[in-house]
């Protein structure tokens, strides 16, 4: 990102002021109001177990529930570990800290009674950080009394994993690392640990993938189980992978994630829970997904479904699957149904490229659901999918009398510029910076509006916005703008008579993105 704006200094340094002809309408046409990305599906992390994306789950009234249940004895271990899980998943750090501590007293006091009690173990070793060096102790002791355990067994793999983690990098801090692929590979590629480093690292792996290999031997009837162990080997999966790309490989760290022969636990996880439409649905996409991964299949960039595609075996079971789904989908629980007709569209939409049968499943669910966002955000995609940009407005407008946030009012606005609406763009995207004024999207939404309109006063502001913009993109976060920023600015000094900075500039965007649109129609604009 440095690397960026020192060039783009280095440019405006070297431009020239003598103007330049262009073609200033295509320029203005040219100016790129950033896209919004729509993230739908379904993932598994250790705390919430199945998750779907954009789902939010109200915690505080069971968190309210536990404290009236407990009771002042030992018997009250178990309430406050649930309540330390819960706060944690609330964000609620003091409070799950408390409850950890809490839990912890307890369940020691309960040992002293039944101190080979695998299960009393496991539960004090998760309340405790996972830099206490009691933690890796009391663990190996649970599965060596317990040997049948899976949750002791799990709870250690968990454990040295993590360490498989901090052997890498040092102790992130903070007592519970939280981990994210986007969190592992800015660590790995800024790091760049040193080979003896990798080596105890996969050390730890191989420990742990035995650790999930013995809780899986016992057989749990746990579909968190299967599904935990899964998860587990798919980052295992990721993390062997990015090793490699370290090497030099050419890896894909997705192929490797969804690895298949993963396939079994997450179909064993969805067996053992047929109700829960998490647990269908991810099992589902992982068999799909996967195969799409592995066999060099574009899911949205061509006429092929991978429906055909797929071998009979897998067509089956996926069918299976959304079925299933259809069957929760009448149920009485509005929220399940929901969410189950989320997933059936995502499969729809990408399996079956049955767009019809995907937007119905997501104008249902916001019938059942009208406060799920991820619903309304698909519904979206579908309609921009096929151009049909007076209807993304007015699923844009319901969007907003929904929830009006800065996003909804960006994701109008989008709709009216796509219109050539560009007042009510314009509208729709000052209302989402009074929302939100640090909004990089929607600042740059602003400048590109005002680029496209041209004139004097449009170009000061756009001027200023764009300098406004230039602050926000730095930020943590913000880095999916960047390039954006950069083809804006461009545009703006073309317009300004810069036009030979703007080609530089372009050139450079270019040459990290060939597909992108906007500084294609902007360089061919400026090479008139």
């Amino acid at each position: 990102m440095r690397k960026t704006f020192a060039l783009l200094s280095l440019a405006l340094l070297a431009g020239t002021a003598r103007p330049q002809p262009v073609d200033r309408d295509k320029l203005r046409q040219a100016a790129w109001m950033p896209k919004v990305s729509v993230m739908a599906g379904i993932g598994f992390n250790s705390a919430d177990g199945f998750a779907m994306m954009g789902e939010k789950r109200d915690l505080k009234p069971e968190i309210a529930a536990l404290r009236k249940q407990l009771k002042g004895g030992a018997d009250d271990a178990d309430r406050y570990f649930r309540l330390a899980e819960l706060c944690d998943r609330d964000k609620d750090q003091k409070a799950a800290q408390e409850a950890y501590a809490k839990a912890a007293g307890l369940y020691r006091e309960l040992l002293r009674a039944k101190p080979d009690n695998s299960r009393l173990l496991t539960r004090l070793a998760i309340c405790l950080e996972d830099n206490d060096p009691q933690k890796e102790t009391l663990l190996r002791r649970a599965v060596a009394v317990g040997p049948k355990d899976w949750e002791a067994w799990i709870a250690l793999g968990d454990h040295l994993q993590g360490k498989a983690i901090t052997v890498l990098f040092g102790d992130p801090g903070g007592g519970r690392f939280k981990f994210s692929m986007e969190a592992w590979f800015a660590m790995l590629f800024q790091k760049r640990p040193p080979p003896e480093r990798i080596d105890k690292s996969l050390k730890l792996l191989d420990e742990a993938a035995g650790c999930f290999d013995k809780a899986l031997a016992t057989d749990p009837k746990s579909s968190d189980a299967w599904a935990h162990c899964g998860m587990a080997r798919c980052w295992q999966g990721v993390m062997r992978g990015s090793f490699r790309i370290l090497k030099g490989e050419k890896v894909n760290p997705l192929a490797e994630m969804f690895a298949p022969p993963h396939l079994a636990e997450f179909r064993r996880a969805a067996e053992l829970a047929p109700d829960d439409y998490r647990a269908v649905g991810w099992a589902a996409w992982y068999e799909a997904f996967s195969y799409a991964l592995h066999n060099n299949l574009n899911l949205l960039g061509d006429d092929k479904r991978l429906w055909d595609a797929l071998p009979e075996k897998n067509r089956a079971s996926v069918k299976a699957a959304m079925e299933r789904l259809d069957r929760l989908a009448q149920g009485g629980d509005k929220s399940a149904a929901a969410g189950s007709l989320e997933l059936l569209g995502v499969l729809y939409v990408l399996v079956m490229k049955d767009m019809a049968a995907g937007e119905t499943c997501y104008r249902r669910a916001i019938e059942l659901a009208p406060d799920r966002d991820s619903a309304w955000e698909m519904l979206l995609a579908i309609l921009a999918m096929q151009d049909r940009h007076e209807e993304i407005v007015k699923v844009a407008q319901a969007y907003v009398k929904q929830k009006d946030t800065a996003h909804s009012r960006y994701l109008l606005a989008k709709g009216h510029e796509r219109l050539n609406q560009l007042d009510k763009a314009e509208e729709a995207v000052r209302a989402a910076l009074k929302r939100d004024p640090d909004s990089p999207q929607a600042t740059l939404g602003l400048a590109a509006i005002l680029l496209k309109r041209g004139d004097g006063p449009s170009l000061a502001e756009a001027a200023q916005t764009l300098d406004r913009a230039e602050q926000l993109v730095q930020k943590d976060g913000a880095a999916n703008y960047r390039i954006d920023y950069v083809v804006n600015r461009s545009i703006y000094l073309g317009l300004t008579g810069e036009a030979e900075t703007a080609k530089r500039l372009l050139a450079q965007v270019l040459e990290k993105d060939r597909q992108n649109e906007p500084a294609r129609k902007a360089l061919k604009a400026l090479e008139r």
